[in-house]
């Protein structure tokens, strides 16, 4: 796995995390700070922008190092259980 991809599959949950944060927190930021929910709606659509320029530069950065597969190996667990499962009489 190359650096890239390691970068990448690590920031992907986090900012689904660092979403799901901002999202539990945007009513008790609007009570706290007494601002309307349009404003913090905003506040939340410019972190949202402000991934743009991340994405274009990690596909300039991939296309400058090369491409590589995702998977170095198949995955063989998930196949396994796949496979498994209906042989199951519960889960």
């Amino acid at each position: 796995m190359t650096a890239l991809q390691f970068f990448l599959c690590t920031a992907l949950p986090v900012t689904g995390m660092c979403y799901a944060l901002i999202g539990a927190l945007k009513l008790p930021l609007v009570e706290r700070l007494k601002i309307d929910e349009a404003k913090v709606g905003g506040l939340l659509s410019a972190f949202g922008i402000m991934f743009g320029p991340v994405i274009l530069a990690a596909g300039f950065l991939s296309d400058s190092l090369g491409r590589h597969p995702p998977f170095p190996r198949p995955p063989v667990r998930p196949i396994g259980s796949f496979r498994g499962l209906p042989q199951k009489a519960n889960y």
